[in-house]
């Protein structure tokens, strides 16, 4: 809900700055604008969770939300787990 209230708010207000580089990556690779503020990141949640987004879909709701910070955590634990840069 705060992403709706405030969308110009900076994403970390409520995600982790691993959870904004995820969803940075995830934005990157897939030719979308990388989330600059809260409302983009809940946006990018949402379509991690199947949110479509179209011109006259309702905003996501909470299952939605839901189930793309679900996903959103489990990409964040594969980061994790990543071998280090030896480069």
């Amino acid at each position: 809900m705060l992403g709706r209230a405030c969308p110009e708010l900076p994403a970390q207000v409520l995600l982790s700055d691993i959870e904004v580089t995820v969803l940075s990556a995830f934005a990157k690779q897939n030719r979308i604008t990388p989330p600059a503020n809260l409302g983009d990141a809940v946006r990018l949640v949402a379509r991690l969770g199947g949110y479509l987004g179209r011109k006259n879909d309702p905003p996501p709701g909470h299952q939605i939300m839901w189930q793309g910070y679900a996903v959103l955590q489990m990409m964040c634990l594969g980061f994790s787990l990543r071998p280090p840069d030896t480069s």
